[in-house]
């Protein structure tokens, strides 16, 4: 689950996406992605590319359905 979703189906309260603070977690992620470069095993590797993928295609999303 990304952005509300956890939120959502957690608390069950519908509450509008912060892109802001999603945006600095992608953000984020993307450094570390950069500096672990060559020091994460496959499948930590293809867990963070999956991860940032999800998170900039739901990003963008949002973003496109106007927040």
């Amino acid at each position: 689950k990304v952005l509300d979703d956890a939120w959502r189906e957690t608390t069950g309260e519908k509450r509008a996406p912060n892109l802001e603070q999603a945006q600095y977690v992608i953000e984020v992620l993307a450094i570390l992605e950069q500096k672990t470069k060559g020091n994460l095993s496959n499948e930590e590797r293809q867990f963070l590319e999956q991860l940032l993928y999800e998170l900039r295609m739901r990003f963008l999303a949002v973003k496109g359905a106007g927040g």
